[in-house]
């Protein structure tokens, strides 16, 4: 059980908070990356490349894993909008389209190999528990109808399982599938992920279902007991067989309000019952794990770069969903959370 190291605010002491919560209220400590590929650096296999502040970034975090802990490491040849190749990743975090890759499938030999040796670079230095080559992938058939890239995307993931899985045999490897987009077309998400689940290892959910608008449509109470009870073994029932994850997850304290295209009311005591649901369900479905995304809503993040964000309608959405508030106050959440973290393991 554990949490992204993303902090509330671009300080030091923010990173400190969020760390500090991950040694205190976990034993799983989640390395996401989601901004970008450093392509042509990839492609020559050379760390030495990479945006400085990106080689901090792994070099720090990997060393700092509190002893017990587990490590859960994601990466992803997907854009964050789930609808193309991943962009470059430059420095300071920016990320822009540049050519050629823009213009390359997710099949073209140098993106596999790109790719490739972008997932052996981060697996040596974080010597991950668990690791995700695509983010969200089923997003990916759901946002573009262009069969070419849907087919592209399945070639190369069948490339690069098949040679980390060569290279690294004991380690859970897979691609993460997002819930809200299988529940609303189960017929043609089953089929496209039918595609894909021979190269994933485990059957790991995305899930931020008070965003589902036809469940919680505009201005409506996003009561997470509106939930059917097989919310999650669904999807653990497309391969029974495999083990099952919570990849990533939130609720809401409070209510999201614009720049998101509706007004999703929430609080408090709704973001507690998701977190029962959630890791009852999880103990149900034996989870391998469970990350909960935001250990603290960042609205000073917000108020300082996000919301201007081109991303920013979106982006809100899970500003206050930390299980600490803006402030660093425990919410209710967090005491069920401890209660089960604290439980002896199976």
């Amino acid at each position: 059980m554990g949490f992204t190291y993303f902090p509330h605010d671009n300080t030091p002491e923010a990173l400190d908070f969020a760390l500090n919560a991950i040694a205190a209220d976990g034993d799983l400590l989640v390395a996401h990356h989601d901004s970008g590929i450093p392509w042509n650096a990839a492609l020559d296999n050379d760390f030495s490349q990479y945006p400085q502040d990106f080689q901090d970034e792994v070099t720090g975090i990997a060393a700092w894993k509190p002893p017990g802990h587990r490590l859960y490491l994601a990466v992803t040849p997907i854009a964050f909008l789930r609808n193309r190749l991943a962009p470059t990743r430059g420095p300071g975090g920016t990320q822009t389209f540049q050519p050629p890759w823009d213009g390359y499938p997710f099949n073209h030999p140098d993106v596999i190999a790109a790719f490739t040796n972008h997932c052996r670079i981060l697996i040596e230095r974080y010597h991950p528990d668990f690791f995700a080559f695509g983010i969200e992938v089923n997003l990916l058939r759901a946002s573009v109808a262009d069969d070419n890239v849907w087919n592209g995307y399945v070639a190369l993931s069948t490339a690069v399982y098949g040679a980390l899985k060569t290279s690294y045999p004991s380690l859970p490897i897979f691609q993460t599938l997002q819930a809200e987009a299988f529940h609303a077309d189960p017929a043609a998400q089953t089929a496209a992920i039918g595609q894909v689940l021979p190269y994933t290892d485990s059957i790991a959910v995305s899930s931020y279902p008070f965003s589902d608008a036809g469940r919680y449509p505009n201005d409506s109470q996003a009561d997470p007991s509106r939930l059917p009870s097989d919310y999650f073994a669904a999807l653990a029932a497309l391969a029974p067989g495999k083990p099952f994850a919570i990849a990533e997850t939130a609720w809401p304290a409070e209510d999201v309000t614009a720049p998101y295209p509706i007004t999703i009311r929430s609080n408090a005591d709704y973001q507690r019952r998701y977190v029962e649901f959630l890791l009852s369900s999880a103990d149900a479905l034996s989870a391998q794990f469970v990350n909960y995304f935001f250990v603290r809503d960042y609205d000073a993040l917000w108020d300082k770069v996000l919301i201007s964000d081109p991303n920013a309608p979106l982006i809100r959405l899970w500003r206050d969903t930390g299980l600490y508030d803006g402030a660093g106050a425990p919410r209710p959440a967090l005491s069920f959370w401890y209660s089960i973290l604290s439980r002896p393991r199976r």
